[in-house]
């Protein structure tokens, strides 16, 4: 059987963590081959949960309850078998014994999991879900109010003050709730008012952070990124909004990560925030719209930051705010920069603002104060986002000669116009410095994930002429009707590579490295120099699977072209 070693957190014992883990047969009917984190596949899903999944996954706590092999499944709801499995683990630090029965009339003992189940109801954990006769209703799910309760038992939780959600009153888990807030394992799942959505289920990613803030392998970080979705009185939360928003800083972290070696900055969770504000959108959208958006949401969080005469108003903060405000503010008063008249899309000290101009939850064309069409890109909002968040982290001056036009200027970088080729930009070397030096800038997150407009991929592989996989190999593609828009992609240790893309014509390209000169198109098997033989490759909806481009010499020694 599977065992976990060095993992042990009896109710009302001290926790010793050694990630040691030890065997990998699985119990009578496991069917699916235990993975570990390295295997998953799916784990960019996870999001800023992908680390609490990882810790977990190299402890063995997930072996054998995987969705399929090689995946984690991280946005499945849990069932409450897996909880049972997932508990007694990390409670006993391995398997327990076989059972010849179980006390409940739905589980049959003769299920590799039964036994867990068992053991679950010996530690006082779970008393099952009916009772005459006993059930457990191992096929059903777990919902964020029962979870609570679960973890409350199990890690033996002391009681918290009451009243701090405004969504739990009168539920029977609501003292568990407040408990496990207390504890730091939760901040809810929104904050304006505060509530808990007791009612929601909770997914495997999520339980995955549950459990390792209940077992202390994850404390909330010193320092982290907010974002609030503030929305006036007379708008509504747009239904995907919050998804959209939540994946665009995502992407912004892992971003950054690349940039600066292997750390970002930590997210809060929830990652986005709702807040309903008490004035209309006419209210916020004309003078001064800055402050009275910073004021609008001071009932749902206590935002400071970047001040009247660009200053931080709260020295020291453990917080930096971004917040996006469903207003668009009148045309005659965008371009005001006098006192007070902070528009929004901003950032300055630890607050940054964007608002519906900036179009967060828009791409493709529009129209600005009657004047347009102007091109968009989701790239170049995100980018929007990644420039004015850089800000906000204390990078506060554009970089030098910008501001005044001078050739000088670094006009590609992120803090200038490169956002708009977003994320085909960069940090400058003194920008990275000062981020590096941030307390904020502590967390090792996930992979970049793709855009949040990019549905497809083209996918293959490069192999030299003796079919051999060629590793870090840069290959872009051009769409063919538009030269300005590119995307790259480095190869990986096999030779393969996931271009994410969307829709559209294009002809990919092979360079040996970033800034070197290009080596050629596809053209169906190899490359060309010839830009009339490249091959088009068009996307429409799907992956396009099955590239194999065969290189005629290695990277290094490849004829150059201008492409």
């Amino acid at each position: 059987m599977a065992r976990v070693v060095g993992v042990s957190c009896r109710r009302g014992v001290g926790l010793v963590v050694v990630a040691v883990l030890v065997g990998s047969a699985l119990g009578p009917g496991a069917g699916v081959v235990g993975a570990s984190s390295e295997e998953f596949s799916d784990l960019d899903a996870a999001g800023v949960h992908r680390s609490a999944v990882e810790r977990l996954a190299a402890l063995g706590v997930f072996e054998g309850t995987e969705c399929a092999p090689g995946e984690f499944c991280p946005r499945d709801v849990v069932k409450r078998w897996v909880m049972a499995v997932w508990l007694v683990r990390i409670l006993d630090g391995g398997d327990p014994a076989s059972v010849g029965a179980s006390r409940f009339v739905d589980v049959d003992a003769s299920q590799w999991w039964a036994p867990y189940v068992e053991r679950l109801a010996d530690l006082g954990v779970t008393a099952g879900c009916a009772t005459e006769p006993a059930r457990f209703c191992p096929h059903e799910t777990t919902d964020r109010a029962e979870m609570a309760t679960f973890l409350v038992r199990a890690f033996d939780l002391p009681g918290g003050r009451s009243g701090r959600f405004i969504d739990t009153g009168g539920s029977v888990h609501e003292p568990n709730i407040d408990a496990l807030a207390a504890a730091g394992v939760t901040a809810g799942c929104a904050a304006g008012p505060p509530r808990y959505c007791p009612g929601g289920d909770t997914n495997r990613a999520e339980m995955a952070t549950f459990l390792t803030r209940g077992l202390g392998l994850k404390p909330p970080p010193e320092h982290v990124v907010r974002v609030l979705y503030a929305v006036p009185a007379d708008r509504e939360f747009r239904p995907g909004d919050r998804d959209v928003l939540r994946r665009a800083v995502e992407h912004v972290q892992a971003w950054y990560h690349e940039q600066l070696g292997g750390v970002t900055f930590s997210l809060h969770d929830p990652i986005v925030e709702d807040c309903r504000m008490s004035q209309t959108e006419d209210f916020y959208a004309r003078g001064h719209a800055w402050q009275k958006v910073v004021e609008g949401v001071q009932h749902c969080a206590p935002v400071s930051g970047w001040a009247a005469g660009g200053t931080h108003d709260a020295p020291g903060s453990t917080t930096t705010w971004v917040i996006y405000a469903d207003v668009e503010e009148a045309c005659d008063e965008y371009h005001q920069f006098g006192e007070g008249a902070h528009e929004l899309g901003r950032g300055g000290w630890g607050l940054t603002i964007m608002g519906r101009q900036e179009g967060v939850f828009d791409s493709g064309p529009y129209h600005y104060c009657g004047e347009g069409p102007y091109t968009r890109t989701r790239g170049g909002v995100i980018g929007g986002i990644a420039h004015e968040l850089t800000h906000a982290l204390g990078v506060i001056n554009h970089p030098p000669g910008c501001d005044e036009g001078l050739p000088s200027c670094d006009y590609e970088s992120l803090m200038h116009l490169g956002y708009l080729a977003y994320p085909d930009t960069y940090l400058r070397d003194d920008e990275k410095a000062i981020l590096r030096d941030s307390p904020f800038i502590t967390q090792r997150p996930p992979p970049l994930a793709p855009l949040v407009d990019i549905p497809s991929a083209i996918r293959g592989r490069i192999i030299d002429a003796d079919g051999r996989p060629v590793s870090s190999v840069w290959l872009g593609a051009w769409q063919s009707d538009n030269t300005d828009y590119r995307r790259f992609v480095l190869t990986d240790a096999d030779g393969t590579f996931v271009l994410r893309i969307p829709d559209g014509s294009y002809r990919l390209h092979v360079y040996a490295a970033p800034g070197d000169a290009c080596a050629g198109y596809y053209n169906g098997e190899s490359i060309t120099t010839n830009y009339r033989e490249a091959l088009i490759v068009t996307v429409e909806g799907t992956d396009i699977e099955g590239i194999t481009i065969r290189l005629p010499a290695s990277p290094q020694n490849l004829p150059t072209v201008q492409c």
